[in-house]
């Protein structure tokens, strides 16, 4: 939405400060009035008409919404009739969120597309790192990884025996791993984005870019040993949809930091492996929403209920959307047999 639509004849670099949207914070909302005059733009009369009625009817839901309301604590007998309606508000906030933020959305993609935006040329350069002092803290902070891995190397990778030993619950292991995991993201991608861009600009160095290998694996063994925890967590307690995010997530984070070493092996320049990095963020985005979440918890609790004859939380279940029904079959089914019998 940034970049492709942009006037960019001379193959000019990008300039993020530069858009409109991020200089001017106001123009987002200025531009929601093009985005309505051209959903009414063509048309005859009948479009028109539709048009005012739809215009009308905004102006009025605000102002039915605060005479009801004041209606409803005015008088006993007029809450009792609007209670026994039923109606639905959570139902209608969403529909109302939606739209205001298609219109927003749709907004900022009219601030992007302003033929008066060009690119002017890019002539910053990342600042250059000195090798010493990166390298020495790079590895000051391979240290104390490798120590860290090395003690609690049982803790790390043990199963349900050293959970049972040790009387540690598996919410506790669990949620003690993944929160270690994002501490750890947010400092070494920092501190590797960060090295990483310096010297790709300014000229590799092969030590730096050792101990950043170094850096990543060790990284990548304390993500794996988060994803094992996890995977024990759901295996006792089945599965949900923060820890389904979760454990995709991970997944997500290796494949980057993976992608990280090989780009300093062969040497891809900062933009790339950042543009490279941004779109299967978003690819891996669209895929996670495009999964039915609901039903594959539901099924795979279902499973594991049946196969490993395991307690079925029925009632996170029934805090889930609809689309949980079709995995709930053969509990139904299990349950009319049992009553035939």
């Amino acid at each position: 939405s940034a970049v492709a639509p942009l006037e960019n004849p001379l193959r000019r670099l990008f300039y993020f400060s530069r858009v409109p949207m991020i200089r001017s914070i106001d123009l987002p909302f200025v531009e929601m009035g093009s985005v309505y005059r051209d959903l009414w733009a063509g048309g005859g009369e009948r479009r028109l008409l539709a048009k005012r009625i739809l215009f009308g009817v905004a102006i009025a839901l605000p102002l039915l919404f605060i005479f009801g309301l004041l209606f409803y604590h005015a008088d006993a007998v007029f809450a009792e009739w609007i209670r026994e309606i039923d109606i639905e508000f959570v139902d209608l906030w969403r529909v109302f969120r939606t739209l205001a933020f298609a219109l927003l959305l749709a907004s900022f993609c009219y601030g992007f597309l302003k033929r008066t935006y060009e690119l002017g040329e890019k002539t910053g350069v990342p600042r250059q790192e000195d090798a010493v002092t990166v390298s020495v803290v790079l590895a000051l902070l391979n240290l104390l990884f490798a120590v860290f891995v090395f003690i609690q190397f049982n803790y790390l990778f043990a199963g349900k025996a050293y959970i049972f030993e040790n009387g540690v619950t598996f919410a506790a292991y669990a949620r003690k791993g993944f929160f270690e995991l994002v501490a750890v993201i947010a400092l070494t991608s920092l501190i590797v984005m960060t090295v990483y861009r310096s010297f790709a600009a300014h000229g590799r160095q092969m030590a730096v870019n050792l101990l950043q290998l170094i850096l990543i694996a060790q990284v990548g063994v304390i993500g794996a040993s988060a994803i094992k925890r996890l995977n024990l967590y759901q295996d006792a307690y089945g599965f949900t949809v923060i820890r389904l995010y979760s454990e995709w997530f991970m997944y997500f984070f290796l494949v980057v930091m993976l992608w990280v070493a090989v780009a300093m092996v062969a040497r891809v320049s900062f933009r790339r492996l950042f543009h490279v990095t941004l779109a299967a963020g978003v690819v891996v985005l669209t895929v996670v929403v495009s999964i039915n979440t609901d039903y594959l918890i539901a099924r795979r609790n279902v499973e594991r209920h049946i196969v490993e004859e395991k307690e079925l939380d029925l009632e996170y279940l029934s805090q889930l959307s609809s689309d949980v029904v079709p995995a709930l079959a053969p509990i139904f089914l299990e349950v009319r047999a049992s009553k035939l019998e």
